[in-house]
């Protein structure tokens, strides 16, 4: 042995071998031998040695701790876990037992059970540096993220230098999205050890989260300089490239990072992501299939292999793999909320809901996953609980918790919680620019406008004929697109008004800032809000001197970085400034445009094609189904009880959905067969269709926006109530501004009441479809030339104060004088 220690390893192996010769049972050399196999990679002779020594002394602790070493290099983890489980069946109280078994339950993904077996190491012996370091590092990997910087804290306290658990904390502080901390802790790793792979490489994953993305490239760079094989920093490298569009770079850095360990399982699934973003789609399938087939269990792999299939319509198979997501992902709170939200984008609400509870079962403070339980069920019309569920949003809220303002908009009608959801949830405000007004450059105010939505979408195709209407002497427009391109003739229409258009979706919120001041905008108008694919960081760095919330999130965006927000008299009345972060403006009619160049199909439909009754009241209601909530039903249903031979014509949304409403119904006394679906058809179609219905009857507390414009558009009658919130009034907003305020009631009692006297009185009810026929157009409500006017001036205002060097302030809009008829000037 002393010849072993002395690094004389080929003469301690002679002497072992010859012992080994005059006793082939003897222990001692068999052991030391096999130890010595082992530290020299021998694993195959390791593991015959070892088993022999075993077989001499079964008891023997250190022969068994070697074996368990030696299976595990061998990549046999549940056999070298035998092995554990026999040392402490000797050794019960044996602490490097219980670690080394520990770490073999964690090769084996048993992550909850490595923990606890730490735990019990560290009740024998509370300050094992290494055992607190690997439990630490297990709770990360768990999301137990504050448990894991408690033990990494616990290490550094005795080794404040120790180099390995300053970079795992940064990492779990870069998981906490604690960044400026988690770059102090790779800084100080850099100070010690400047050359250190694993700091340079995070410290650029922890810069790309920070959008500084210049320096992560130059932290991966410095990596790959100390190391041009390091595979973590090509790893990396690559996804920055991915993020950025730039897919064949990342390809070829995956590539790189394969070729010197083809084995890894997320460089594979990242080779297969960037043949994916780069539409080569069967080779992506293929790698994908290829990585399932090695790691069926990836969770990575399958998520993404589900994304890619959703994207491609696959919805059958997408589902499949994300079923399969949400087997391997018991006990990961985090995993299954990615399945749960994909399940949930492609529209499959109820699994989607069950990980949502399994999400809570776990984290039950969780606000997201409250918020998409809640769109799940309402999607569903799935009622039973979700009156508990928008409580605890509610609760959530009042807690300071960071909900989604959209989904409470929709639930709750409150002002002051609305305000409150928004400042809990907008980002804090950023580095960008002070608020100095561009001014004396050409005479015209430069206005760019930022949206998720131009492409086939609602905000689309209300604003569309509004951006065509701008005074190109006075104003500079330009457009910033955050979502996807969908190749529509809408998408083409809009981009064609601007006099720039950026597709920016692929930028980073600091590169978006910084070509909104490049493009010297004076006033930036967000169109997306808290919607899908908004960019609220933008505002957040001040991109503009002036910044305005117009049309795409109804509500306060709960920020002072936002100047205004444009409105009207009935959906923000002065009286609610308390309620709005931003300044409230008022045009002079509706702050809703509308586009009058929309096709209504000359198809006269005849109610037995559209699948109605041929004799009978139509009530209608083409709200997206997750608005309607049971108070309002309940109306409905006492409607159709109490209107003879009357139907209620809702859009489909699916085969749950519509069961679920039916059954809805006949809870409530109602033949199901009354409710009649309609399926979807294309635009100037569905808008033909509506005039064979007799009164759309809108939802709370989210009203009808665009579906109550294209009912009043096709001359169809809306009966709303008024809310309390922005959302609850904007159908208010719209009959007030088409001459129809006689069709606005502010209780479900009149509305109800108001209702069934429509109903019974024809003649009224063609006196009010006469009336919407003739102002539909006159009215301010489809004359997009006089709300563009209405919203250049608001504009002038806004640019106006910031050039005297005023702050913010609320004004109204004075009405211009109305034109006669569509296209014709006063």
């Amino acid at each position: 042995m002393s010849l072993h220690r002395q690094g004389r390893a080929a003469e301690a192996a002679t002497l072992y071998r010859a012992a080994l010769a005059r006793d082939p049972r003897a222990f001692e050399p068999c052991y030391l031998l096999a130890l010595l196999c082992y530290q020299q990679g021998s694993m195959a002779e390791a593991h015959r040695l070892i088993l022999r020594a075993v077989e001499v002394k079964p008891r023997s602790t250190d022969a068994l701790a070697l074996l368990a070493g030696v299976l595990l290099a061998l990549d046999r983890p549940s056999d070298a876990l035998r092995a554990c489980d026999q040392i402490l069946a000797l050794e019960p109280a044996d602490t490097n037992a219980a670690c080394n078994r520990a770490a073999v339950l964690a090769r084996l993904d048993r992550l909850d059970e490595a923990i606890a077996q730490y735990g019990e190491a560290l009740a024998r012996r509370p300050g094992l540096m290494s055992a607190l370091l690997n439990r630490g590092t297990l709770l990360a990997r768990r999301g137990r993220y504050q448990e894991a910087i408690a033990d990494l804290d616990r290490v550094l306290a005795s080794a404040p230098n120790n180099v390995e658990t300053l970079i795992n904390r940064g990492n779990v502080l870069a998981k906490l999205d604690r960044c400026e901390e988690a770059l102090a802790q790779y800084d100080r790793v850099l100070t010690l050890q400047p050359a250190n792979i694993d700091a340079l490489s995070n410290r650029g994953a922890t810069l790309k989260s920070l959008n500084r993305v210049e320096e992560a490239l130059a932290s991966y760079e410095k990596a790959l300089t100390v190391n041009p094989r390091h595979v973590d920093s090509r790893f990396n490298c690559g996804n920055l490239l991915l993020d950025l569009g730039q897919g064949e770079a990342a390809l070829a850095e995956y590539e790189r990072a394969l070729a010197v360990d083809g084995r890894r399982t997320d460089l594979l699934v990242a080779r297969a992501n960037a043949l994916a973003r780069l539409d080569r789609t069967d080779e992506a399938i293929q790698a994908f299939e290829e990585v399932l087939e090695r790691a069926p269990r990836d969770t990575d792999a399958l998520l993404n292999f589900g994304h890619l299939l959703a994207r491609l319509a696959r919805h059958g198979d997408a589902e499949a793999a994300y079923e399969r997501l949400s087997a391997a992902s018991s006990g990961r709170a985090d995993l299954l909320a990615k399945c749960a939200q994909s399940l949930a984008n492609i529209r499959l609400f109820e699994p989607a809901a069950r990980d949502f509870r399994r999400v809570i079962e776990l984290e039950p403070e969780d606000p997201a996953a409250w918020c998409g339980l809640a769109h799940c069920l309402s999607s569903l019309c799935d009622w039973n609980e979700l009156d508990a569920v928008r409580e605890k949003i509610v609760a959530l809220v009042a807690a300071g918790k960071r909900v989604d303002p959209l989904l409470y908009v929709r639930l709750v009608d409150d002002p002051a919680g609305q305000l409150a959801c928004a400042r809990g949830y907008a980002p804090s405000a950023g580095a960008g620019s002070a608020r100095v007004a561009r001014s004396g450059r050409d005479g015209k105010i430069r206005v760019t406008y930022m949206s998720p939505d131009f492409r086939k979408h609602a905000v689309a195709f209300l604003i569309a004929e509004l951006f065509e209407q701008h005074d190109r002497d006075r104003f500079e427009v330009f457009g910033l697109s955050l979502g996807p391109d969908d190749g529509s003739d809408i998408r083409r229409r809009i981009a064609g008004t601007f006099a720039q258009f950026h597709d920016v979706r692929l930028r980073s919120d600091e590169e978006i800032a910084a070509l909104i001041a490049r493009l010297e905008t004076d006033i930036l108008v967000d169109l997306g809000g808290f919607t899908e694919f908004g960019r609220s960081g933008v505002l957040a760095r001040r991109a503009a001197p002036v910044q305005v919330n117009y049309l795409g999130f109804p509500g306060t965006l709960g920020a002072d970085y936002v100047d205004y927000i444009v409105a009207d008299p009935v959906v923000a009345p002065f009286d609610q400034q308390s309620y709005f972060a931003e300044k409230i403006v008022h045009l002079p009619h509706c702050y809703q445009p509308n586009d009058s160049k929309r096709e209504i199909a000359s198809r006269l439909f005849t109610r037995a094609e559209v699948g109605l009754p041929e004799h009978g009241i139509v009530l209608c209601c083409f709200n997206a189904n997750f608005k309607i909530l049971p108070p309002v039903f309940d109306v409905w249903m006492r409607l159709l009880k109490n209107i003879e031979n009357s139907v209620l014509w809702l859009l489909a949304a699916g085969d749950k959905q519509t069961a679920n409403l039916r059954h809805a119904s006949r809870d409530r006394g109602v033949d199901p067969g009354r409710l009649v679906f309609a399926p979807r058809m294309e635009l100037s179609e569905h808008l033909a269709r509506h005039r064979v219905a007799d009164i759309f009857l809108d939802t709370l507390p989210y009203n009808a926006h665009t579906t109550a414009s294209d009912a009043l558009w096709a001359g169809l009658p809306v009966l709303t109530c008024r809310g309390g919130g922005f959302a609850a009034r904007v159908a208010a907003s719209l009959l007030e501004a088409v001459g129809l305020p006689e069709l606005v009631t502010n209780s479900l009692a009149d509305y109800e009441a108001l209702a069934a006297e429509l109903a019974g009185d024809t003649a009224r009810l063609r006196s009010i479809r006469s009336k919407l026929e003739e102002n539909r157009l006159t009215c301010p409500l489809f004359d997009a030339r006089r709300s563009c006017r209405h919203l250049e001036a608001a504009y002038t205002t806004m640019y106006q104060a910031v050039v005297r060097g005023e702050a913010p302030r609320s004004f109204a809009v004075e009405p211009i004088s109305p034109r006669v008829g569509l296209g014709v000037p006063a």
